[in-house]
């Protein structure tokens, strides 16, 4: 069982180049498997703040972005455990990327595990005000390109970024909108056509998520992006109303599967059942 691999990466051993780190792809047949996670499970449990900065830290970050891959593909919590507590993070644009990896693992584990609770307003409010922090704190360069019909007759608008771990934090961004989009509560008293508004205003906060989820990576030529994407276009991609452009987004997902060799036959299964 291949381990890992990272596509690219300024240095291995350095934390400013962790966000600099993608899966290029997993030697896995199945996504379920993930042997060299539940292997590597004990050296990084504890979470980034016990590790020495180094090889380990790094270690963490990456086992930690393969893992919400995973997670988001079968809708589950992750194998790892995440505790509230701010992860080190150093001066510099990579921190950005590392810590909405950490934000979304945590909004993974709340909403996503089979036997949890459903959130309380105060939960809720407070994984939300995170993640609002980290979108207003985000240096200007990791603003999103617009470059209307760049991609000739896409449906998908042309949303693009110069850095790839720039593209990946805002897909987990959006991505993490999404879940919690789905768990806020429901107020106590709520009557019929109240009910109706709200499902309006969810079903267009989906849309829009998954948009700009899946114009990130259709955006990009990078093949660590669309391999970085499969998680959240797994989850959030099913959520687009437009049948063309569910239709558009399962012939890109067929064209990375074979540049990547990334398994993607179950992600494309979701977006047909989902335009039927």
């Amino acid at each position: 069982m291949d381990a890992v691999q990272c596509a690219y990466a300024a240095s291995g051993a350095q934390e400013n180049a962790n966000g600099d780190t993608f899966m290029a792809r997993s030697g896995l047949e199945n996504v379920s498997a993930q042997n060299h996670l539940r292997g590597s499970y004990s050296l990084i449990a504890s979470g980034p703040n016990d590790l020495e900065p180094g090889l380990m830290r790094a270690g963490f970050w990456n086992y930690l972005r393969e893992d919400i891959t995973v997670a988001l593909m079968e809708k589950r919590n992750l194998m790892i455990e995440l505790n509230d507590q701010q992860p080190p993070l150093l001066d510099g644009e990579g921190d950005s990327a590392n810590y909405i990896s950490y934000i979304l693992g945590r909004v993974i584990n709340s909403c996503l595990h089979k036997d949890g609770e459903p959130l309380d307003q105060r939960e809720w409010d407070s994984l939300k005000e995170e993640l609002d922090s980290w979108k207003t704190s985000l240096p200007s360069s990791f603003e999103p390109i617009i470059t209307p019909g760049l991609h000739g007759d896409s449906r998908f608008p042309s949303v693009w970024n110069t850095s790839k771990w720039h593209t990946a934090s805002l897909q987990y961004y959006h991505t993490a909108m999404t879940i919690l989009c789905l768990a806020e509560p429901v107020p106590h008293a709520i009557n019929t056509l109240q009910h109706i508004e709200r499902m309006k205003s969810i079903e267009a906060n989906l849309e829009y998520h998954a948009i700009q989820v899946c114009a990130l990576a259709i955006s990009s030529h990078s093949a660590p992006v669309w391999v970085n994407s499969f998680g959240p276009i797994s989850f959030c991609g099913p959520w687009l109303r437009q049948p063309e452009m569910l239709e558009e987004l399962a012939a890109e997902l067929e064209k990375w599967g074979a540049r990547t060799g990334w398994p993607v036959s179950s992600i494309v299964k979701s977006l047909i059942k989902a335009s039927d």
